[in-house]
């Protein structure tokens, strides 16, 4: 799915006010229970829930080998990119400003969901997270057991600033296993984190 030059706009702004409910869930792309998928070149907005949602059903299929690249996301209502499950997963040369509406408020969230598979081989390079409302970078484990695959996320050649918080990773109380790392990553702005011993946080 490529779309240089094109945009997915959504009415934010709308959805705040009657005669719409309230909803965090109006996500301008979701990449549901699937595999081998590439979005590239697009730019997306206002949307009432995430950017893009990546993630599964209990039960169904894992989405494996998901590819964002050369993407803006701006201004989507909860996070802009959300990753609930999947094993293989890179997002390059994204830019992604002043999500906010309803909490988290994070440029991307890794946040598994109770009985999914979890978080492997996530690769997150050369993209810059800037002026959201909540953390830039957020790692919400409380789901991951010991039982599951370990976490693998690594964060290279990227800018986070501007952000309330630069880094918020917790959960981690209930056996969540691997590693957080940054590599050549400069990073502004406070970060709050849990310690674990069975998981690291590689600076």
């Amino acid at each position: 799915m490529t779309g240089y030059g094109a945009g997915i706009a959504m009415r934010k702004s709308d959805y705040t006010k009657e005669p719409y409910q309230w909803s965090q869930h109006r996500h301008a792309l979701a990449i549901l229970e699937s595999r081998n998928i590439r979005v590239e070149g697009f730019s997306i907005e206002s949307a009432g829930g995430d950017g893009i949602y990546i993630g599964q059903r209990r039960g169904g299929p894992v989405p494996r080998n998901i590819l964002l690249k050369n993407l803006v996301l701006r201004n989507n209502y909860r996070q802009g990119v959300s990753v609930i499950s999947v094993d293989g997963f890179r997002m390059e040369y994204t830019h992604i400003s002043h999500t906010g509406g309803t909490p988290p408020g994070a440029a991307i969230d890794f946040e598994p969901n109770s009985g999914l598979y979890g978080l492997t081989d996530c690769v997150v390079d050369s993209c810059l997270f800037e002026k959201n409302a909540g953390a830039a970078l957020t790692v919400h484990l409380p789901n991951v057991l010991d039982t599951h695959p370990p976490v693998s996320i690594l964060i290279r050649d990227s800018l986070i600033l501007g952000n309330p918080l630069s880094l918020w990773v917790h959960g981690l109380g209930n056996g969540a296993r691997g590693s957080l790392e940054f590599s050549n990553t400069r990073v502004r702005g406070l970060g709050i984190t849990g310690r674990s011993e069975s998981f690291r946080i590689i600076r």
